[in-house]
């Protein structure tokens, strides 16, 4: 935190097997508070029945094996001389299997060499622990809410949708200064009178003090107040992170909107996350009146004041400023005792910090983590509340007894096992690094055709919810609606629509629902008819880009077939290491369980009921 109060706060890897090791041990903390556990509890007989592979001490049950595998990305699964194998198979899911219990070797080897008892790991660990039972305290607090809309709740936001308020608007550092422009505004004075006087933010481009507002894109705190108010009307001042809004309603217009048909699945996740937002807002500020958290506004006005006037890049260099170059806060000595904010701790007592404090801190800052001048005082202030906050919440996390929480601690001692894995295979792998020029020409004459650069392509795709939608999606493509306003009106994946529809380049090869319609595709531009995508899903894709094959020669990839050679001595060394681990710890597998178990396809393709909340 600040500099009075020390606030304590993986190797990527070649190999395909070290990929696939590394991304199962990166799951332990995407993995919320409900993740399945190696061993489960319950009856002995059912925990026989579900161990699918001992290795040391250590279960590896089906529970715990689908869990992992139900996280794992497409691209991430087990392949076989290149390809993927079939996860629905024996085969597949004995080569997951064996990804487990890999990882289980690694991390028993690395605790036999005493990796998880170093000072070092011990400190991460705290760290994560904190980190951890705040996300357990908020994933605890968000359960449930949202999850029951009513039919009037829906009705009633359908009825505003494509509502659009156009107001003219004015930002200022502080509450009775706002109040000020507001009355200046309803004096009936020109709307540039009142930013010229009153205006604290960035200057608007051109002079325009403009803004459009439509219903549904923004919080209901600020969205509230303005549509609350009649055409030609001035808001009260509205508290943002950024300053105190005030408003004048010049235009109130209905848009087009779709049917609501469509709209339904947008309106469920619209409505439950304005309400788990609203709700953490209100428990952020209860938590923060319960620690007596309290900001000196004269205090922090002087530290604003004294913020250098500089940006995030240099000039010069048209990068960032390094370090060195920024200015130190340049506030009086006199004011360092000051206090600026002040809370209670854990124990009861009172802890301040003040101007001097926070000097220490922000003269440390890079240019990133920096408040700047041109952000306003609302940025500093939110900075602030926020670097404190983070102590607050380990303290409540703490109290409400989440840091002592058995799924928090595993959690973290499974993250933690990536590092192990990560450091071990650095460290203990031992191969030969030299590559002379008759192993690189002999491994090019043997692989050279794998260099032949095949036909790749891009386009852009919106993934609709079912067949009809698709249809009409494709329709309005036709017809030339833009892909930014498709996404949204058509649109049902939210993943789909955060990278704007964009397929990324995929080759013949690759494992994706939309490859065989775009390599169908004959021209640059050219729309498909609606396809079935995945999940009971349908699409409609555009081709964009069409890249030719290509051939490489030696030259163009020697430092690329020197790290193949040199990648393959290392993976023939770990697999003897793991051979001699697995007689050294014991290594058991219940092949006759592996029938039973799910498949990916079962585990992550299961088809979304468009009511559902939350989506899945």
């Amino acid at each position: 935190m600040f500099s009075n109060r020390a606030n304590d706060r993986s190797r990527r890897f070649g190999s395909a097997w070290i990929l696939l090791l590394a991304a199962v041990a990166a799951l332990a903390l995407m993995a919320g508070c409900g993740g399945g556990d190696k061993a489960t509890e319950g009856e002995a007989a059912q925990k026989e029945v579900s161990v699918i592979a001992t290795v040391g001490d250590v279960e590896i049950t089906a529970d715990y094996y689908e869990g992992r595998l139900a996280k794992m990305k497409a691209e991430e699964l087990p392949r076989k001389d290149g390809q993927f194998l079939d996860m629905a198979s024996e085969a597949g899911k004995r080569a997951f299997l064996d990804v487990l219990i890999n990882k289980e070797l690694m991390v028993l080897k690395a605790k036999q060499l005493g990796y998880d008892q170093e000072a070092g790991l011990q400190a991460a660990r705290k760290s994560m622990i904190e980190y951890a039972a705040v996300q357990a305290l908020w994933w605890n607090f968000t359960q449930g809410l949202g999850d029951t809309i009513s039919t009037e709740e829906i009705q009633e936001f359908y009825k505003n949708m494509g509502r659009e308020y156009h107001c003219e608007f004015v930002v200022c550092n502080f509450e009775d200064r706002a109040l000020e422009a507001r009355e200046l505004a309803l004096s009936g004075a020109d709307w540039s009178e009142v930013t010229k006087r009153f205006h604290d933010g960035k200057p608007a481009p051109n002079g325009i003090y403009k803004v459009a507002v439509p219903f549904g894109q923004y919080s209901p705190s600020y969205e509230e107040k303005i549509f609350a108010t009649p055409k030609g009307g001035v808001t009260m001042p509205i508290k943002t992170n950024y300053g105190y809004w005030v408003l004048h309603v010049v235009d109130i217009v209905q848009k087009e909107k779709p049917p609501f048909e469509m709209a339904e699945a947008q309106i469920l996740d619209t409505i439950r996350n304005r309400t788990i937002g609203s709700a953490k807002e209100a428990e952020r500020e209860r938590v923060f009146d319960s620690y007596e958290l309290t900001i000196n506004e004269d205090a922090l006005l002087k530290v604003y004041q004294a913020m250098p006037p500089e940006g995030l890049m240099d000039p010069a260099t048209n990068k960032p400023y390094t370090r060195d170059q920024l200015k130190p806060l340049d506030v009086s000595t006199g004011d360092y005792g000051e206090v600026l904010l002040s809370y209670r701790n854990a124990d009861g007592n009172l802890v301040e910090i003040t101007i001097g404090d926070y000097k220490d801190t922000f003269d440390s800052m890079n240019a990133f983590q920096r408040p700047r001048k041109d952000e306003m005082l609302g940025t500093l202030r939110m900075k602030v509340i926020d670097e404190v906050g983070k102590a607050l919440f380990n303290i409540e996390a703490r109290k409400r007894g989440f840091q002592e929480d058995p799924m928090v601690l595993k959690q973290v001692d499974m993250k933690l096992e990536e590092s192990l894995v990560g450091r071990l295979y650095q460290e203990v792998v031992q191969y030969d690094e030299t590559v002379t020029g008759e192993e690189l020409e002999a491994f090019w004459a043997e692989h050279k055709d794998e260099y032949k650069m095949p036909e790749s392509r891009n386009g852009r795709v919106v993934i609709c919810q079912d067949q009809a939608t698709a249809e009409k999606a494709h329709a309005a493509l036709v017809d030339g609606t833009s892909w930014r306003e498709l996404l949204a009106r058509y649109g049902s994946d939210a993943e789909n629509k955060k990278q704007a529809g964009q397929t990324g380049t995929l080759r013949q090869s690759d494992r994706h629902p939309a490859r065989d319609t775009l390599f169908s595709l004959e021209t640059i531009g050219q729309i498909s008819e609606p396809f079935a995508y995945s999940g009971g899903r349908w699409a409609v894709l555009q081709l964009s880009v069409i890249t030719p094959p290509r051939d490489y020669e030696m030259a163009d990839v020697s430092e690329a077939l020197g790290g193949r050679i040199k990648k393959a001595r290392q993976d023939e060394a770990f697999a003897k290491l793991l051979e001699e681990w697995k007689t050294e710890f014991g290594v058991q597998v219940h092949g006759e369980k592996l029938a039973d178990l799910k498949s990916w396809k079962e585990l992550t393709q299961q088809p979304t009921p468009k009511n559902l909340v939350p989506r899945m």
